[in-house]
């Protein structure tokens, strides 16, 4: 029996401010201290934020195999209804998986605006379809070619999640690419899409897929040239915020950041 515990880099982050507050999710295989600089930058601007961890994160593969798609959405919802009844206006933002998590909430509740920073309503890896199969078979695969080179402090999660394919939760999330992708017509906040050319997961075609299925004049979309996946926590990272932080507050593009 291992000894439990979540890694440090993985924690929920509470930091509280004013009376509107945003939600940001992160996405698979994720942790909430990749989103620690977006939750500082809009903490700065006197919003509260929660960064929730989604069950499966930020502890051990073994875990991460026990969950799925119903248990993020279900952490991911349970903390906008908490801060629904605390707070004014609830705005959203979700990167990667953690878009289509937002999407699936906007399309049940009447939230604050919504923002999506490479939301993987499609992926650069088309063999995701075959996960729902592959799954009875091997639930999760080395990377034999994997190398780390970030951080120390995150040198224990990327040795749990980041050195393996995880094909059974792959399969989970493919089939929240559906259901989202169904949910675009019935999410009513206004949404603001953030993608980058340098992506090589979420190709630009999936900013078209989000305003494809949402009401016309309700979306705009942001692209960055530079950054990786992580577009909230990479080298566009500031521009990034500034995008954010004006559209939440309809701000001119000249009003100091």
């Amino acid at each position: 029996m291992r000894a439990a515990a979540t890694d440090p880099v993985g924690l929920p982050v509470f930091l509280s401010g004013g009376e509107d507050a945003v939600m940001i999710v992160h996405g698979f295989t994720g942790i909430t201290g990749e989103q620690r600089y977006a939750a500082e930058r809009l903490w700065e601007r006197g919003y509260t934020v929660s960064l929730p961890r989604l069950p499966g994160h930020g502890t051990w593969g073994e875990d991460f195999l026990r969950t799925g798609r119903r248990d993020w959405l279900r952490r991911a919802e349970d903390e906008y209804l908490d801060l629904a009844c605390r707070f004014r206006r609830v705005h959203l933002v979700g990167l990667s998986m953690g878009a289509l998590l937002v999407l699936l909430i906007g399309s049940r509740y009447e939230t604050g605006k919504l923002v999506l920073a490479a939301p993987a309503v499609t992926n650069t890896d088309r063999t995701i379809r075959f996960a729902p199969l592959l799954r009875r078979f091997r639930p999760v695969l080395p990377k034999d070619d994997y190398r780390f080179s970030g951080p120390p402090e995150q040198a224990g999660i990327a040795r749990e999640y980041w050195s393996r394919t995880w094909v059974a939760p792959a399969a989970e999330l493919y089939r929240l690419q559906k259901e989202a992708r169904k949910a675009l017509p019935r999410v009513g906040a206004e949404t603001l899409i953030i993608v980058s050319e340098a992506d090589d997961t979420v190709p630009l075609e999936a900013a078209d897929i989000v305003e494809g299925g949402m009401a016309p004049g309700r979306t705009r979309r942001v692209v960055l040239r530079e950054s990786g996946h992580v577009v909230l926590n990479d080298v566009e990272r500031e521009r990034a915020l500034d995008e954010i932080i004006r559209w939440l507050e309809d701000a001119s593009p000249g009003r100091p950041l």
